[in-house]
């Protein structure tokens, strides 16, 4: 299914005409990956979340790893991600559009700082958003900590490896 969108209405680009705008009109991209159900990044966080104004929750490898140990912090990480993240990774994290999150292949780096920064910075080139304005700090760190726990599982219809292959 092809569906237009007007440039600037949404934050994924998978692709987009080669004509310029007329008369300063906007472009129209046509994006064929995208889910029909896939929310803009402001409306998957909930009213009563806020991102950090500057934090105070001081993101290390260790934290992000006992976090990942952490039944609590894993089922935030799994809810946020759910809502936020599934629609280009999967339910399970098998990777959609997005890439799977359960293999041993990695495009960013396999630590679980490579995770958090890509979480926060986003791949704009790959059509990730940032959540570093979106999602607090704890949030992110919640995403990671979920993301460090299903590594090594075995969804169903997992997405082929991208990336380079890490030892778990």
């Amino acid at each position: 299914m092809k569906r237009k969108f007007a440039l600037g209405l949404i934050p994924l680009i998978i692709s987009c005409s080669n004509t310029p705008a007329v008369n300063d009109e906007p472009r129209v991209l046509d994006v064929q990956e995208k889910p029909a159900n896939q929310p803009t990044p402001e409306e998957h966080v909930d009213a009563d979340t806020e991102p950090d104004a500057g934090g105070g929750l001081n993101v290390t490898e260790e934290l992000l790893i006992a976090w990942s140990q952490d039944s609590s912090r894993r089922e935030l990480g799994r809810e946020i991600f759910v809502k936020n993240c599934a629609p280009c990774h999967g339910d399970h994290a098998q990777g959609l559009i997005g890439p799977n999150h359960t293999d041993n292949f990695w495009i960013h780096g396999p630590g679980a700082m490579d995770h958090f920064r890509v979480i926060t910075d986003g791949v704009p080139e790959k059509g990730m958003v940032s959540w570093g304005n979106i999602l607090s700090t704890e949030q992110r760190a919640a995403v990671t900590a979920y993301l460090l726990s299903v590594a090594g599982t075995n969804p169903p219809n997992p997405k082929a490896p991208q990336g380079d292959e890490h030892a778990p």
